[in-house]
């Protein structure tokens, strides 16, 4: 394939993604605002001299128009793109043209260039930074591996082969103390880590129980035969401030399931295995069944809700895949695996509505109708959220009024 030629997997990835937000978000200007802060993340790797045109505007208009088009010619999204309304390229960052007094767009040339370079570095540099992850994966799957698991995606549990006191285990404590640790990687001080455990004791980080529970999970977790390393450090900070507490080389299934999708996404149409390897991890709610009266840091860093958001987001983008592939029973899997998230929006059931109908089965479709209905307290059509009863009329389900 030619440098100059994008390849299907990238812009089939970009309307994913002009999909996704258009179907999480009932207002298109929020829609929008959410999918330019998604693509502004993309690097851009061009050499900054000479450049004309914002990567994000390239990107953004190329998913919109091949969402809107349904083509992956190169010719048919300039041509949507010249056409955009102006407010929308001003939006977007566009040049201005103070002979024309208009915003402009790239040409055909540029679009087609660009988006190239992006598909293969993108894809290369995500591949190249992660080699290990198809190795931990592995690791994770394999009930011999030695290397210590924490569960975060269903109820939380940690698996390793050391020991825990044997006259007070405490493991549900313990266990919360590893999963402190494991969602801070930067590593925290004995403040940090105390007041997270101890949230009504001011003086806890002086005193030998902070300590004494560091050093009960760094035996529970023991050491990483690849490194000789204990999993739980002692703490040290190499750049001279506050010693810092972490756990290295621990699975955790969060963790992959944002390596895969990271990976997957970055592979286009072939990362399709990467989401449907994630959504396999999810085992339930989110940090499920936690100590009672524990995990107060969740409060001001609600990574459970993350979890949930995030799960829910590829499992929408693989059902969606696999309906547009014509393939609803698959599609009916990773909606699923959406509402064992505890996913509590119309996403799951809407991909659900749209599996089942393929499938014939229209009474179930109509249950999941009902259900949505309910769930809103829904009599009419208008007492729906706008996007709902949108995605609900374009799939036959609900008649126009008025």
């Amino acid at each position: 394939m030619s440098a100059s030629c994008p390849s299907k997997s990238v812009l089939d990835q970009l309307a994913d993604w002009a999909r996704w937000e258009s179907e999480l978000n009932p207002d298109p200007a929020g829609a929008e605002s959410v999918l330019v802060a998604r693509l502004s993340q993309v690097p851009d790797l061009r050499r900054r001299k000479g450049l004309r045109h914002r990567l994000v505007l390239i990107l953004v208009l190329s998913a919109c128009a091949t969402l809107v088009t349904g083509s992956d010619s190169m010719a048919a999204i300039w041509q949507w793109a010249a056409r955009a309304p102006q407010d929308k390229l001003a939006r977007l960052g566009a040049r201005w043209n103070p002979f024309t007094r208009r915003f402009i767009v790239p040409s055909e040339r540029t679009f087609r260039r660009v988006l190239a370079r992006v598909d293969a570095r993108t894809r290369r540099r995500v591949e190249d930074t992660d080699p290990g992850l198809d190795d931990d994966l592995a690791a994770w799957a394999d009930p011999a591996c030695t290397r210590p698991r924490l569960t975060l995606l269903g109820p939380v549990q940690v698996t390793a082969t050391g020991a825990l006191p044997e006259t007070r285990p405490r493991r549900a404590w313990n266990t919360e103390v590893v999963a402190y640790l494991a969602c801070h990687p930067k590593g925290v001080t004995a403040e940090q880590l105390g007041t997270a455990l101890w949230p009504d004791d001011p003086d806890i980080a002086a005193k030998s129980k902070l300590r004494q529970a560091v050093h009960i999970v760094r035996r529970w977790l023991g050491v990483d035969p690849r490194t000789g390393r204990e999993h739980v450090p002692p703490a040290l900070n190499a750049t001279g401030g506050p010693a810092l507490y972490r756990v290295e080389g621990l699975l955790v299934d969060a963790e992959l399931f944002r390596r895969l999708r990271l990976r997957g996404v970055a592979r286009g149409e072939e990362g399709l295995g990467d989401l449907e390897a994630a959504l396999a991890l999810v085992t339930g709610i989110p940090f499920d069944q936690r100590r009672p009266g524990g995990y107060a840091w969740l409060v001001e860093t609600p990574l459970d809700l993350e979890c949930t958001a995030m799960i829910v987001d590829v499992a929408h983008l693989v059902a969606t895949r696999h309906l547009t592939a014509e393939r609803p029973g698959l599609a009916v899997v990773a909606a699923e695996v959406s509402l064992l998230a505890g996913g509590s929006d119309d996403i799951a059931l809407l991909d659900l509505i749209a599996a089942h109908d393929a499938l014939g089965n229209r009474a179930e479709a109509d249950r999941l109708v009902h259900q949505i209905m309910a769930t809103h307290g829904a009599e009419v059509e208008e007492d729906l959220p706008p996007r709902t009863a949108e995605v609900l009329y374009r799939r036959g389900r609900l008649g126009r009024t008025g």
